[in-house]
């Protein structure tokens, strides 16, 4: 699967063209800059790694305090997903 940084700098350059090393320079900063400001980017469909993180959590889940439980369940999705992009 192409990385995330690639995505990107075969999207600034247009279809079909190679990105040169300083495009990927880019795309790996803007990677950086989301992250920094506290994005992720993840796969639109879970990954088998992201449904079987979530199922952990939610089986560690607590009745009594559903919204932190369902906080850890989707940090523990996105965390799976992360390298899976």
């Amino acid at each position: 699967m192409t990385n995330i940084v690639e995505i990107i700098a075969r999207a600034m350059v247009g279809k079909g063209l190679a990105p040169h090393s300083s495009t990927l320079k880019k795309a790996a900063a803007v990677q950086r800059a989301l992250h920094d400001a506290g994005y992720a980017i993840v796969p639109l469909e879970p990954t088998e790694a992201m449904r079987t993180s979530g199922g952990e959590s939610m089986q560690a889940a607590r009745e009594d305090d559903w919204r932190d439980d369902a906080s850890d369940i989707y940090r523990a999705m996105i965390n799976a997903g992360k390298g899976e992009g």
